[in-house]
C-alpha cells in the first residue's frame, strides 16, 4: 500500500483572495488548480517512490501573501533572524519534496 498525506493550506480560487488573511495560515495558501495537480499526481505515482509506503508533502504556493518576499516578512517580524544567503526562499514551506517525488509545482 502506498499513501500520501499531503499538507495544504488554505485553498483559494486566486491569489488575490489569499492576501486578505494568509496571515492567519503562516502565509501560506493554495490554489485550486495547484491542489488539483497534487491530488492528481498523488493518485498517478508509481508505487516504487515511497519506500516506505508512506510519504508527507506541504502543498502550498511557493509566493507568500501579502507580503513581497521572506526577506520581508523576516524583517518586519522577526528581525533578529539570521537569513542565510544558501537558502534563499520564496515561501515559509518547503515542498522541494513534492516536486522530487511528486513533479508538482505551484501555479504562482
Amino acid at each position: 500500500m502506498r499513501i500520501a498525506s499531503l499538507r495544504i493550506h488554505m485553498v483559494v480560487p486566486t491569489r488575490e483572495r489569499a492576501v486578505r488573511s494568509s496571515y492567519k495560515h503562516l502565509w501560506g495558501y493554495t490554489l485550486e488548480s495547484s491542489c488539483a495537480q497534487a491530488f492528481l499526481a498523488a493518485v498517478e505515482i508509481s508505487r516504487d517512490i515511497f519506500p516506505s509506503g508512506h510519504e508527507a508533502f506541504f502543498i502550498v504556493e511557493k509566493e507568500i501573501g501579502p507580503l513581497g518576499s521572506v526577506d520581508e516578512l523576516l524583517a518586519t517580524h522577526w528581525k533578529d533572524v539570521p537569513i542565510r544567503e544558501d537558502l534563499k526562499m520564496t515561501g515559509l514551506f518547503n515542498c522541494g519534496k513534492a516536486a522530487r517525488l511528486l513533479g508538482w509545482k505551484s501555479d504562482s
